[in-house]
């Protein structure tokens, strides 16, 4: 399960420095859509992993990283940006003032095939995985003991998704193999214009929810062990999730969600019946006049604003990045999203395997509980992430 428990790796920082755009744009401001004034103000990250690579040497590598990165800012220049208030109009923006992307190189006393995949809070986080301190994305490019290297990143989400972040790393890699990029972004806003008078139906307010940060530190209340967040990796072989979605079937229509008490069929169809109300052209209708009224206020979807527990669950089953990320120097041996440690609401995301399309990859940020119960019943699906599966 590579590096055991409780065993550690140094890192040293060699240099860093601001990174700017190549060609940078006016400085102007950039508002959010309507709904994207709905995400909160955290941090979330991705790292991806290579093996040694074939030519140059480290620092020829940083150097081209560094100039292309120049060059892929040029195109995405808000993550080259800051979110501030906008006092003329009265509300948080990007401000596309050039700011530049915090660039950090490192050294790390570990082999690619000794990372422990499976605990990113002992080998990731604070190692291979930057802190953003300013401006909305900070990279950090790590060489390991081996060879290989860590290309670790960390966005605002509100300057970014999973999407558009995998858009901007996919170009940047194809502009540091001297090709042009295989996807454009386009910073045109399409707003949503809101109804007069604004109307909506109340329940709404049972979702979304003005942002107030807390007014105390969260260490006065006696949490267990047991409560407290922690990251794991998962690898989940194609066999096992044809068993799963096969239980899940009723009535011929293939459905994958889990509950206690009722068959998985039956918890399938409830889930999918109450996904579809947020799915309706109504709902989307009165959310936009709900933000409307509340455009100049922090606002958030209420899971975050609670203190009780809650999960985003986001799959990128989809993205397709793996293949997308070659900078030049060979494909990705391991890729994964990572939630830093300090976000208080639980997150868990899907991703494809690097080496079998069958299977999945599954990252999670959740209580040590959840964690310990998954481990102890579902050990035969859940398999602790190691390098193993990467043939490295």
């Amino acid at each position: 399960m590579g590096i055991d428990e409780g065993k550690s790796f140094s890192v040293k920082v060699v240099d860093n420095v601001v990174v700017h755009a190549h060609e940078p744009c006016n400085n102007h401001w950039l508002p959010f859509t309507n709904l994207d004034l709905l995400v909160a103000p955290f941090d979330v990250g991705s790292f991806f992993c290579y093996k040694k690579p074939s030519h140059g040497s480290f620092s020829t590598i940083i150097n081209t990283l560094k100039a292309s990165l120049s060059r892929a800012l040029s195109l995405y220049y808000p993550l080259a940006g800051e979110i501030l208030w906008n006092v003329d109009a009265r509300e948080n923006q990007i401000h596309c003032n050039n700011r530049g992307v915090d660039f950090t190189e490192a050294v790390a006393d570990v082999q690619l095939k000794q990372l422990n995949l499976y605990n990113p809070d002992e080998s990731i986080e604070g190692k291979l995985i930057p802190k953003k301190l300013h401006g909305v994305l900070a990279i950090q490019v790590t060489e390991l003991k081996c060879g290989g290297m860590v290309i670790g990143c960390m966005f605002d989400h509100r300057a970014a998704d999973g999407y558009s972040a995998n858009m901007f790393i996919s170009s940047w890699a194809d502009i540091t193999r001297s090709g042009s990029p295989s996807m454009l972004p386009s910073f045109n806003r399409s707003f949503f214009n809101p109804r007069f008078p604004t109307t909506y139906s109340s329940s709404i307010d049972d979702v979304f929810a003005i942002f107030e940060p807390p007014t105390k530190p969260d260490h006065d209340q006696n949490h267990e062990n047991d409560d407290l967040l922690i990251n794991r990796v998962y690898y989940i072989e194609g066999k096992q999730l044809g068993r799963v979605q096969s239980l899940a079937i009723e009535n011929e229509r293939r459905r994958s969600k889990e509950l206690k008490g009722m068959s998985l069929s039956q918890i399938a169809t409830e889930v999918h019946e109450f996904l579809q109300i947020a799915t309706t052209k109504e709902h989307f209708v009165d959310l936009i006049d709900w933000v409307e009224e509340r455009r100049s206020q922090p606002l958030v979807a209420r899971a975050f604003a609670s203190r009780d527990m809650s999960v985003m669950i986001s799959s990128g089953q989809r993205f397709q990045i793996m293949d997308k990320m070659d900078f030049g120097w060979g494909k990705v041996a391991f890729g994964s999203c990572h939630v830093p440690s300090s976000r208080k609401d639980c997150y868990v995301m899907t991703l494809p395997s690097p080496t079998k399309n069958e299977d999945w990859v599954v990252y999670m940020h959740m209580p040590m509980k959840i964690m310990n119960y998954i481990e102890k019943h579902a050990n035969h699906m859940f398999k602790p992430m190691n390098t193993e599966y990467l043939q490295i």
